[in-house]
């Protein structure tokens, strides 16, 4: 994801049929979460940070820090309008439902959100 390699990112970890979805937004197949990673990626140099990773069989959890530099003016971002060179930081976490190695249904969440 950090290196915004979005088609290898989702061919290599989720499943053909998988599901994502955050507070804003709900994707079904790799094609819609492709889109959606390499649109987002147009608008921002986008960095994930794991501080936590908790790994149970068929599940697995991370709890993270997201940091957004806005290439360009972004009106409607998820802390509110950013200016192009603009960053924002969100601490995130996520769920992932695996099928082996495979993300079946990712949850993600954000909580105090701040440019």
């Amino acid at each position: 994801h950090n290196q915004a390699r979005f088609a290898e990112l989702v061919d290599t970890f989720y499943d053909t049929n998988a599901s994502f979805a955050n507070p804003r937004k709900q994707f079904h197949g790799r094609e819609e979460l492709l889109n959606y990673f390499q649109g987002a990626g147009d608008f921002a140099k986008l960095t994930l940070s794991p501080t936590e990773i908790w790994v149970k069989p068929g599940v697995t959890a991370t709890e993270l820090d997201f940091t957004a530099e806005a290439r360009q003016a972004i009106p409607n971002f998820v802390t509110g309008p950013l200016e192009a060179g603009q960053t924002a930081r969100i601490k995130m976490a996520a769920t992932y439902r695996m099928k082996g190695s495979l993300n079946v249904q990712a949850l993600v969440f954000w909580g105090q959100e701040s440019n």
